[in-house]
């Protein structure tokens, strides 16, 4: 029974790694603007097939080409929509587009911009899958920050970057004792070996 457990987790971890992997394929060919109709029509085809057999990879690359005007027209709200969905089935890409998104409406204060921005690197920050958000969270928060005017610099830009060394501190000593944790369980597989 473990046996058939473990072979369906390869299959599936194999399936999602292959449906990302081709998601980038697909990010790759949108991100540039298309003269080939037919193509790119037969590529649309095939992202609108992924997106009803709901993939979050080929919505989120749906929702960045309506927010960029990329090959379609340029469609905030229903941009804002798709990544809204996802972010609330907590798929992180989206989780810092609609952040992004958020952050060019004039009308939406700083202060949720940097929230959303300020959990993607408290719950990203050091992990393995989605740990390059967290940065992106960072990089993109000081850069948001910076544009301000400088009194919201004054009252944001402190809260922001403790809540960076925090949750790096954290994340190192995370990475300490996990370390510390496998290094004892190496030695006492060494050290059983020998007695």
């Amino acid at each position: 029974m473990k046996n058939i457990l473990l072979i369906f987790l390869c299959i599936f971890s194999l399936a999602t790694f292959a449906n990302e992997a081709d998601c980038q394929s697909m990010k790759e060919y949108f991100v540039v603007k298309r003269e080939d109709k037919n193509e790119l029509n037969r590529k649309f085809m095939e992202l609108d097939k992924r997106v009803k057999d709901n993939e979050q990879c080929a919505k989120n690359l749906l929702g960045r080409l309506y927010f960029e005007g990329v090959n379609v027209e340029k469609d905030f709200d229903r941009a804002h929509a798709i990544f809204f969905e996802l972010a609330n089935n907590a798929y992180p890409p989206a989780q810092f587009n609609l952040a992004f998104a958020l952050s060019k409406k004039p009308e939406v204060e700083p202060e949720i911009v940097l929230n959303l921005l300020q959990g993607l690197i408290v719950r990203y920050t050091g992990l393995y899958d989605y740990g390059y958000i967290a940065l992106k969270a960072r990089d993109f928060g000081r850069e948001y920050i910076s544009e301000l005017s400088k009194d919201k610099q004054a009252k944001l830009s402190p809260s922001f970057e403790n809540l960076i060394r925090e949750t790096t501190t954290n994340a190192a000593i995370q990475i300490r004792n996990n370390t510390r944790a496998r290094n004892e369980k190496e030695d006492d597989i060494m050290y059983r070996d020998w007695e």
